[in-house]
């Protein structure tokens, strides 16, 4: 079994189990390297897109903290 494999069937199991896939959180506290961080949401992002709905839910609030606040004239 490849590493990616690997990873992307434990972040759905993390997320299934506790309802997050600590990939944002561990950002947070720069568990990771930005490279590998970068693997790891593209991971989940994947996920997502497969129809791991509990990984639906992660994704959306990273997205909405990483959105640019828009100004209103």
């Amino acid at each position: 079994m490849g590493y990616r494999k690997l990873l992307k069937g434990y972040l759905a199991h993390v997320n299934d189990t506790v309802g997050s896939d600590l990939v944002e959180l561990a950002a947070q506290k720069d568990a990771f390297k930005p490279r590998d961080l970068g693997e790891l949401r593209s991971i989940a992002a994947e996920l997502k897109r497969e129809g791991c709905p509990a990984l639906e839910k992660g994704l959306e609030k990273t997205q909405d903290k990483s959105d640019t606040p828009t100004h209103h004239n």
